[in-house]
């Protein structure tokens, strides 16, 4: 029996080259200014006493691996190449290589991972033993010889179970369209109860921040998702927080979450109105500050002295909860784009009909830290297609 995950990479080398040339992520991560992994290639090779053309055939070849444990979406987005070959083959039960390069594997598996060769066909690699079977077929590790069908489709294809461990299968399929990384993930036994959105319905917004993620909830879960990100809180704003809950004036809403990766920056969009006149009279009942900031009025929501600062901002159909002041809030209002100028929601498949979405904007991150200037983002967006739950993954 062959373990619940399985992994199969088409072409090893044409997976390299199709993602950490072309996409603009991975290409800053090949980079020297990233972790630089081409010239790691070209020593890797320098090490190799072998022809070029032997270590590129054996390159060029399919390899399937079987971990003994389950792989999540973030274990296959590892961006450094080698480390997660070299942690597939240490995770493996069993593994496949569809390659007659008898003596590059021999090199590449002694010089470059760093394994011992004990007897013609056992090597050990850290505290773990690999018998190794050597036929016309290929080479195999810890198993018996084997042909799978390769999906030539796509660079990487195969299964897993436990994304978000509810014992649930899931296929994917890894690919490159138009400079970007598209993972997708299908599961036909995920037994989610989560509400749909039609995300088009917040196109005309200005929804800004850098770890963003939208999902529809209904009124009466309001007060545990705002705990979820914002406590602790005193008592009176825990009172405000619950009237606050009281006037909102639709039974369900989409909720747009916006954090920072560069900052501590925290918003929380309500797509919902509140009863206005019981809001300003509440605020004037409670002498909250207040202020106007275009057509959003804000008050200082929190007390204080609680020395965690959070403002609401209210507008005729939203509202937004805020650790971050006035007169920053009025420069994403006035200077940001529009949702649907941004270009991680032209690349979305499933506008009008997702349980989740959520994007990563790396732009900043990367500015900041290593000074380069990309449009580099990760999109997630789940939905159902075909009675199977889907979650697709874009990276550029």
């Amino acid at each position: 029996m062959f373990s619940a995950t399985v992994i199969k990479f088409n072409n090893l080398l044409k997976t390299y080259n199709e993602i950490y040339t072309s996409v603009p992520f991975f290409r800053f991560v090949n980079s020297t200014e990233g972790l630089g992994l081409d010239y790691l290639k070209e020593f890797y090779k320098l090490i190799l006493d072998v022809e070029e053309d032997s270590i590129q055939r054996f390159l060029n070849s399919s390899v399937v691996f079987y971990p003994k444990k389950d792989y999540s979406i973030n274990d296959i987005l590892n961006p450094n190449y080698f480390n997660l070959l070299y942690k597939l083959t240490i995770d493996a039960e069993k593994i496949a290589i569809y390659s007659t390069e008898y003596e590059v594997f021999d090199q590449i598996f002694t010089k470059v991972f760093g394994a011992t060769k004990l007897t013609d066909v056992l090597y050990k690699l850290e505290d773990k033993s690999y018998r190794v079977i050597k036929n016309d077929s290929g080479i195999f590790l810890n198993m018996e010889p084997d042909i799978v069908d390769i999906d030539e489709k796509y660079l990487l294809t195969g299964s897993t179970k436990n994304i978000y461990n509810k014992n649930e299968d899931w296929d994917f399929y890894v690919s490159v369209e138009d400079r970007t990384l598209v993972i997708t993930f299908e599961s036909n036994n995920y037994g989610n109860s989560k509400k749909f959105f039609n995300l088009s319905q917040l196109e005309n917004k200005v929804i800004f921040g850098e770890a963003i993620e939208m999902e529809l909830i209904d009124k009466s879960s309001f007060v545990s998702y705002f705990n979820k990100f914002m406590l602790p809180l005193d008592k009176e704003t825990e009172e405000s927080l619950h009237f606050i809950n009281e006037i909102i004036e639709k039974e369900e809403f989409v909720v747009v979450t916006s954090r920072g990766i560069t900052n501590e920056e925290l918003f929380l969009f309500f797509q919902t109105p509140l009863d206005k006149e019981k809001i300003v009279k509440f605020a004037l009942d409670r002498n909250l500050q207040k202020g106007e900031i275009g057509h959003y009025l804000f008050y200082l929501f929190s007390s204080e002295t609680n020395g965690n600062l959070v403002y609401l901002y209210i507008s005729d159909d939203e509202f937004i909860f805020s650790n971050v002041e006035p007169k920053k809030v009025n420069k994403y209002f006035s200077q940001l784009p529009l949702l649907k100028n941004t270009s991680y929601y032209k690349i979305v498949d499933e506008k009008e009909k997702l349980c989740n979405f959520f994007v990563l904007n790396l732009s900043q991150y990367l500015s900041n830290n290593f000074y380069a200037s990309l449009d580099s983002f990760i999109v997630r967006q789940e939905f159902e297609k075909n009675n199977n739950y889907i979650i697709k993954i874009k990276t550029r």
